[in-house]
């Protein structure tokens, strides 16, 4: 059962081998689920029969029972090869009997690891780990209890995660069309090239390009453009240039609301639109021009 979205920087989840739903799930509601607030919440019970609909016991916020009945020595030799995913979560009551070799192997090949270290049933043995292939500094688990008439403790995982940061590229934009050719002519044609070009056919070609993109830096106009990962392809320096005035505007009216700084906002507004369905146009004809020029290959124009 999981929760509504959430924007946390941590999943939180709650487990228990409830021994006997219909009995304790009651108390797992009210003194475990409201309390925590958990993201996902898993609950094992080994009796339970196919009268019992997916709606019951519904918990208000979060989806409903999602039912999953496995067998367990098919699910120890398939888990890892049925689901290929870049994180693994095991948890649940895994004790099965005679297949110890056989769960410790799942565990070393995988490289995953146990995040339980206290007990967590009324034997004092632990019954319930979590297990992952995250690190012991990304997870945290703590025992909340038993859950009514079970004798297994409910718990508490936290796993921790790092918001993934947006990559940033920059890119030099040259304007070739204000270049001056003239100049760019002049200073190649006054360069010392037997003087420059010396050593071995790398260290030519590496004194080459350095002297060429030198002179194309000098005689050239360009300026950096940085973009990043969630820009459109289309979405260039006019388009960040129109968005970062429309973004000014709408800070100046937040600080001094008014009819005009509103009005500013507005045609800032209208103004970026204008300027991104500009920049798509452009971006389809350039593609177009591009993939009619045939210098490209097959891989690249599917």
């Amino acid at each position: 059962m999981r929760q509504r979205a959430s924007t946390n920087s941590a999943l939180r989840i709650v487990s228990a081998n409830v021994r006997g739903f219909h009995t304790n799930v009651g108390e797992l509601t009210h003194r475990f689920v409201r309390t925590n607030k958990p993201d996902l919440v898993f609950v094992t019970e080994t009796f339970l029969d196919d009268n019992i609909p997916s709606t019951y016991a519904r918990i208000q916020g979060y989806s409903t029972w999602i039912r999953k009945d496995r067998s367990t020595q098919e699910n120890i030799d398939h888990l890892m090869t049925v689901h290929q995913c870049d994180n693994v979560l095991i948890l649940g009551d895994l004790n099965p009997p005679g297949k110890k070799n056989a769960f410790e192997s799942l565990l070393t090949v995988f490289d995953l690891q146990y995040h339980v270290t206290f007990p967590t049933h009324r034997s004092g043995s632990s019954l319930d780990p979590v297990i992952t292939d995250f690190t012991s500094h990304e997870v945290t688990c703590s025992a909340l209890g038993p859950v009514g008439t079970s004798d297994h403790e409910a718990i508490l995982t936290r796993i921790s995660f790092k918001r993934p940061q947006e990559v940033c590229v920059t890119r030099t934009l040259w304007q070739w069309e204000d270049a001056d050719w003239e100049g760019l002519r002049r200073h190649l044609a006054h360069m010392d090239w037997d003087r420059l070009l010396q050593g071995d056919v790398d260290r030519q070609v590496e004194l080459l390009t350095e002297a060429l993109m030198g002179a194309q830096g000098r005689w050239v106009p360009n300026k950096q453009h940085t973009t990043l990962a969630s820009d459109q392809p289309w979405f260039g320096p006019q388009c960040r240039a129109a968005s970062d005035e429309r973004f000014q505007a709408w800070r100046t009216y937040k600080r001094h609301p008014s009819w005009r700084n509103w009005q500013r906002h507005r045609e800032e507004a209208a103004y970026m639109e204008d300027v991104q369905a500009w920049a798509r146009v452009q971006w389809v004809e350039d593609m177009k021009r591009k993939l009619k020029g045939g210098n490209i290959g097959s891989k690249q124009w599917w």
